[in-house]
């Protein structure tokens, strides 16, 4: 019998029969060697892209069913041969984060397997190191149903958002260029899905490309064997390390520690915090132990992971996640409010600081710090080029910017050509409001060089301290003068005076200081002490970070009220200076200089102030008035939030008609931004409140941080 008659000779039932046993004994041996897939970590559930359970009961019972998306259903109706929908809408962000640090590299190092152009050993590599479920790009249940009512996910097949197919990981790894296979080229024919995926499963060139996957992972059995054993016991090394240095950066990083000392030699005392932690954490871990006994001190050109270059990096890696990580918070919370100053570092190089505050989204209000920002003006206008700058880089809208405050500097605070005029004609919602405690301070500053009386004070009150505390000595000499918490200056200054073995120099500016005190204008002052006691305990109250908007504007009207009545108390403080001393003005027993009168003034006779009414007069009143104006003046600002906040905090105070009136003018102002319905809303709120356990007094003006809460729950 010929070749040729044998090949044409047809097999029996027999041989038919056990050839295709044969075939099935051999797709049994490639399956149980693609379980092992999963024992190698091929497939590995990950927390931050989660298949989610199927809601159809209909396929559920069939044995071959596969559960398709949903938006891959709907478009089947629509377009049996294109499918453009994107399955994992929920996904992609996280995916695209987790390859940032790769999308340069090529289409191929991404995780969109329907741009995947050119396959090369390189590339073959690459994903079989990295988990396959980084492509799978869906939260859909594309798992078969198992026979025994279970489901097997299928790992290998992965959706592309950008063609809107599936496709096969290990047959476009390395499945043959020619193939024709819609699981290589990508497949959308859902309503043929089931039957196709299980033939595709079944396909032998298929489990081939499993097999293959399945050897390249595995480590034994390769020719660089040993090769991959050394590389992964080389990186393990190097993380364990990284692992110890990252610690050591968070925690003298945390708590604003120097890094770095005088020199960077393991063993000296001098190498800083840094290393001297390193060194610590050395004498109880026998790892780093060794390793800086063998790195250590090495110099350049040996890799060791000591130096402050590689910790300089490190930290400038921290820093960069952190401000991402800021960023996102400030993006998530929308609003914000914007506080910035400048202050110069010690290379004499002027910066501008730049803080963020918004409420983040379970009620909690932050306040971050980004980046300080170099500038070479001081010009508002080009303050706000470099903060606009700064926010459009990291994708922050100044559009969302509901407030700034910067200190009371005309080149911010300047309500034509200030920082925040600039910033207002971009976003006019974006208000104004000046630092409260800052301005407070501003308004003693202004007072107290209003005239040549206050001024003589000041420097009377300065020299003094210079005196006592250029020496030990006489500091000493003036805490023995104590009594009943206050200090005695003046017996102090007697007692250096009488004290002969202190200096000529000495005696003489003690003698020069007591003549100070010998005038009633110093002594008078005493109002200055209820004055200055009122402004600082109102800072002090406006400093604290609980304090509401109505409060603040309360305590300084209340404050406001309190300086208007001080202009009656004149001959109260000169009552209570008698009562310490009988001494004079210091003008009261001098000849009164009269002017010589020229032909053109007029008849009326001169008016000569001295003594008590020229104290009274010249200093006293005018330093209350410049006390009032100021105050007046900067009490607006305020008053001006507070009448469109204000009552989002006391409306337990207010009547219902009183919350609305509020609220329709907040409406009108933030159209944007607030809802119609915020009205009834409000007044319902109140009743909500009145009616909870812990439920404010109704005169008390609700804490903002609690109603931020008690919103967010």
């Amino acid at each position: 019998m010929s070749e040729e008659s044998l090949k044409n000779k047809h097999l029996s039932g027999s041989e038919k029969r056990k050839k295709r046993l044969e075939q099935q004994n051999k797709r049994d041996e490639v399956l149980k060697k693609t379980y092992n897939l999963f024992q190698l970590g091929f497939s590995r559930q990950s927390p931050e892209i989660q298949l989610s359970p199927s809601t159809s009961t209909g396929q559920s019972s069939d044995t071959n069913a596969v559960e398709l998306p949903s938006e891959c259903s709907e478009q089947t109706q629509q377009d049996k041969e294109t499918s453009t929908s994107k399955c994992a809408d929920g996904g992609e962000d996280e995916v695209q984060i987790l390859n940032q640090s790769i999308e340069q590299l090529g289409v191929e190092y991404q995780n969109d397997i329907g741009i995947w152009q050119n396959i090369n050993n390189e590339i073959q590599d690459f994903w079989c190191a990295r988990d396959p479920n980084e492509c799978q790009n869906f939260e859909c249940d594309f798992s078969a149903s198992s026979r025994y009512g279970g489901k097997i996910k299928r790992e290998w097949l992965m959706y592309s958002p950008s063609t809107g197919k599936v496709f096969c990981f290990p047959c476009v790894l390395f499945g043959e260029e020619q193939s024709r296979s819609q699981f290589k080229t990508g497949f959308s024919d859902w309503k043929n899905a089931t039957d196709r995926m299980q033939a595709h499963e079944n396909n032998s060139k298929h489990q081939e490309c499993v097999h293959t996957l399945i050897s390249r992972r595995r480590i034994h059995g390769r020719i660089d064997t040993s090769l991959e054993i050394s590389i992964n016991k080389e990186r393990e090394y190097w993380t364990q390390i990284l692992q110890r240095l990252v610690s050591v950066i968070k925690f003298v990083s945390s708590r604003g520690l120097p890094f770095r000392g005088d020199d960077e030699i393991l063993g000296s005392q001098h190498n800083g915090n840094y290393l001297g932690i390193l060194e610590l954490l050395a004498e109880y871990d026998p790892f780093l132990s060794a390793h800086l006994a063998k790195y250590g001190n090495k110099g350049k050109g040996r890799p060791s992971y000591l130096s402050s270059t590689i910790c300089e990096e490190l930290i400038e890696i921290f820093g960069n996640r952190v401000l991402e990580f800021i960023v996102n918070e400030i993006i998530e919370a929308k609003y914000f409010y914007i506080s910035v100053d400048s202050t110069p570092d010690i290379s004499h190089t002027d910066q501008l600081t730049v803080v963020l505050r918004y409420v983040k989204s379970n009620g909690e209000v932050a306040e971050r710090f980004l980046a300080f920002i170099p500038m070479a003006s001081h010009k508002g206008e080009e303050q706000a080029e470099a903060i606009l700058k700064f926010l459009n880089k990291y994708h922050i809208n100044i559009k969302n910017a509901r407030g700034q405050s910067y200190d009371n500097a005309s080149n911010m605070s300047g309500c034509y050509n200030g920082l925040q005029a600039h910033i207002k004609k971009i976003n006019s919602l974006a208000h104004y409001i000046p630092c409260a405690s800052h301005s407070l301070n501003l308004v003693g500053v202004r007072a107290a060089e209003c005239s040549i009386g206050a001024i003589s004070f000041f420097g009377f009150v300065q020299t003094l301290y210079n005196f006592f505390s250029a020496s030990t000595h006489r500091w000493g000499i003036m805490q023995n003068n104590i009594e009943n918490g206050l200090v005695l200056k003046k017996k102090a200054l007697q007692s250096i005076i009488e004290d002969k073995t202190q200096t000529t120099q000495t005696i003489h500016e003690a003698r020069c200081l007591i003549k100070e005190f010998k005038k009633k204008e110093n002594v008078m002052t005493l109002f200055w002490n209820a004055i200055l006691d009122r402004i600082n305990a109102v800072s002090k109250s406006l400093q604290h970070p609980a304090i509401e908007l109505t409060t603040a504007v309360d305590l300084l009207k209340s404050l406001l009220h309190f300086l208007a009545s001080q202009r009656e108390l004149f001959d109260e403080y000169e009552m209570q200076a008698n009562q310490k001393t009988n001494i004079e003005y210091s003008d009261e027993n001098q000849r009164v200089r009269r002017r010589k009168k020229y032909h053109d003034e007029g008849s009326g006779e001169e008016v000569l102030l001295n003594g008590k009414q020229k104290f009274k007069i010249e200093t006293y009143l005018p330093i209350l008035d410049m006390l009032y104006g100021e105050l007046s003046r900067r009490l607006k600002a305020y008053e001006e939030i507070n009448s469109l906040f204000g009552f989002l905090t006391d409306f337990m105070t207010k009547t219902n008609q009183e919350i609305k009136d509020a609220c329709i003018k907040f409406i009108e102002y933030y159209s944007d931004d607030i809802e119609p319905q915020f009205t009834n809303e409000m007044v319902q709120f109140k009743f909500f409140m009145l009616q909870s356990e812990d439920a404010p007094e109704k005169s008390k003006i609700v804490d903002a941080e609690k109603l931020l809460k008690i919103i967010s729950d």
